[in-house]
């Protein structure tokens, strides 16, 4: 049955770029996706008796058709595995939130797709997330339900596809490996209770809030989850950093910090917490993604985020780490002493038409002359009208004192981890006098 799902699943793929017959596609009657889960199901079916879950263990062919993904390799503890195996095992493309120059603390990662109905688990799997740590496999977070990515739906209709998709995960995991235990495991990075399936060394944790999100998320257990560092080390670890050290500082004058992680909202108005979680990646604190930011924020359905009820819902998460979020002027001298001392600022902006295509202009002009051509240009620039459209939020990482710019880094994905502004422009479209430095 395993060697069935295993042909099947090779060709899922495949049908969905058109490279097979449609005939290849359908199996009696069904499409391949449908009869793939199908066989997983019954794949799966003998692990299925016994009433009480303690530590199970099954073949990772087994494993890997229930969660519909080739996450178990063959031999050794699952947290062995090589990241890179795993990743060219996976049917998907997952993008490197390594950011610009690297990523954030020392030897942290986060690769992450929209898999876009993926079947998984009985139901469809919206977004894949995998971070690491030095190397190694730190945690795999399977999205299946969050309120952002139902903009286009209303919210009686949310509410009812939550319902059914807990229903079918929680089938799946539990007619797998029985009823969960209770217990302490962490999530948003501190231990708390919830029920649980141990699998040999990990540790599957169904992470719901009831019409927010659904995820699944495997974490270490057992002689594993002794790597996982503690708030107390990682607030340790903020303290004994020199961030002044990831500044860079280029020829022409550009200053920018180097290596902030990148965390891909996606099509759902996250930019909020999006930015907020790049910050805790960037100060190597994993585990408290945008959807348990946006949660705890109040995020409106759909997406948009209060900004000053999000900054007092997450003072608690930063303290716990040994980190300030504080307001400051946005004034260019008070800009650079933060960016020289390696800290990055939460700015409001209006993100308008025009300052997107301007923003992306100006990015791209820079470039492509001598940069003393370039201050002349930017002076002769007409300043952007103030638009109070587009409401956005996003990091400001550096600036050039010759041309009176600012860099800015948007959540948007590959090819928007730095962008250009003049002064000028970001004191015509910001929402608000101040920033937010997040700093130790």
């Amino acid at each position: 049955m395993i060697a069935i799902y295993q042909r099947c699943e090779q060709k899922i793929p495949l049908c969905a770029r058109g490279e097979l017959p449609a005939r290849t596609c359908v199996s009696a009657g069904m499409p391949l996706v449908v009869l793939c889960l199908v066989v997983a199901v019954l794949a799966f079916a003998p692990l299925a008796r016994g009433e009480k879950s303690s530590s199970a263990a099954a073949d990772p062919g087994q494993l890997n058709a229930l969660f519909g993904l080739p996450l178990w390799a063959a031999g050794g503890g699952f947290w062995d595995q090589s990241v890179d195996e795993l990743l060219l095992r996976l049917p998907v493309r997952l993008e490197s939130g390594a950011g610009r120059d690297g990523g954030g603390a020392a030897g942290q990662g986060v690769y992450s797709a929209y898999t876009r109905g993926m079947p998984a688990l009985g139901a469809q799997l919206m977004q894949l997330s995998i971070a690491t740590a030095d190397g190694r496999l730190r945690q795999i977070d399977m999205v299946f339900a969050n309120k952002g990515d139902s903009v286009e739906s209303r919210e009686r209709d949310f509410r009812s596809h939550f319902r059914q998709t807990r229903k079918a995960v929680a089938g799946a995991l539990r007619g797998a490996f029985g009823l969960p235990q209770r217990g302490r495991v962490p999530i948003a990075g501190k231990a708390q209770m919830a029920d649980y399936w141990q699998i040999a060394d990990a540790i599957v944790v169904m992470d719901d809030e009831r019409n927010e999100f659904i995820i699944v998320r495997i974490v270490p257990g057992g002689a594993a989850a002794a790597a996982v560092p503690s708030s107390r080390e990682l607030k340790k670890q903020v303290r004994d950093t020199d961030f002044s050290q990831r500044v860079r500082r280029e020829a022409n004058g550009d200053v920018y910090i180097a290596g902030i992680p990148m965390v891909n909202q996606g099509d759902k108005g996250y930019c909020a917490p999006s930015t907020i979680e790049r910050c805790f990646r960037y100060y190597g604190v994993q585990g408290i993604d945008m959807h348990r930011i946006a949660e705890e924020s109040g995020t409106a359905f759909g997406g948009g985020t209060a900004v000053r009820d999000m900054i007092n819902a997450m003072r608690p998460y930063f303290r716990r780490y040994g980190l300030r979020l504080d307001a400051t002027a946005l004034k260019f001298r008070q800009l650079q002493r933060e960016i020289n001392a390696g800290y990055p600022m939460l700015w409001t902006l209006y993100a308008s038409d025009e300052f997107l295509m301007r923003m992306q202009g100006n990015s791209l002009a820079r470039q492509r002359q001598a940069f003393q051509d370039w201050v002349k240009v930017l002076r002769k620039q007409k300043v952007l009208p103030g638009r109070r459209s587009g409401a956005h939020i996003c990091l400001i990482i550096g600036y050039n004192a010759e041309s009176n710019e600012i860099a800015i880094s948007n959540s948007w994905g590959p090819g928007y981890e730095i962008h250009w502004v003049s002064m000028r422009d970001a004191e015509a479209v910001t929402q608000d006098r101040s920033v937010y430095v997040v700093r130790p």
